[in-house]
């Protein structure tokens, strides 16, 4: 039973990671050939698990909570690692103006560039976070 417990907790820290993959494909895409066929998808599934991290439930509220949604303890944990409060509110913000395609080219491209850098960032916290929980199951071996 602990091993199937554990199992599980590296498979939320890779879904983790491919999850911001998968942002960062569609990201450098636009970013560095124009192409946006699947970026507002990406940035919707991106914007819902955000603002779920950003605005918690009330205790006892039944919320309206998908899959996407950053609610283990190993998605939370590895968010507040590569994002504080104000740092996630303006990634929302930034990925929010990204979706809406508003401002120029330009400024287009620094918002997905700035886009970027944070899914990288939380791209390796998730997967070294991993590492961390493989290391410290073998050394208890």
């Amino acid at each position: 039973m602990q091993s199937t417990r554990s199992s599980n907790v590296g498979v939320r820290y890779l879904s983790l990671g491919l999850a911001a993959q998968n942002v960062l494909d569609t990201l450098v895409a636009f970013v560095t050939k124009n192409v946006d066929t699947e970026l507002n998808d990406r940035l919707d599934e991106a914007l819902e698990s955000l603002r779920s991290f950003a605005t918690p439930y009330p205790v006892g509220a039944a919320g309206d909570q998908t899959l996407r949604s950053f609610k283990s303890y190993e998605e939370v944990r590895t968010l507040e690692e590569v994002c504080t409060p104000a740092t996630c509110d303006d990634i929302i913000r930034t990925l929010q103006a990204l979706k809406n395609r508003q401002g120029t080219t330009e400024e287009q491209k620094e918002n997905g560039l700035k886009a970027i850098e944070f899914f990288y960032k939380l791209e390796n916290q998730a997967l070294r976070n991993f590492d961390r929980r493989t290391e410290f199951q073998l050394s208890n071996l």
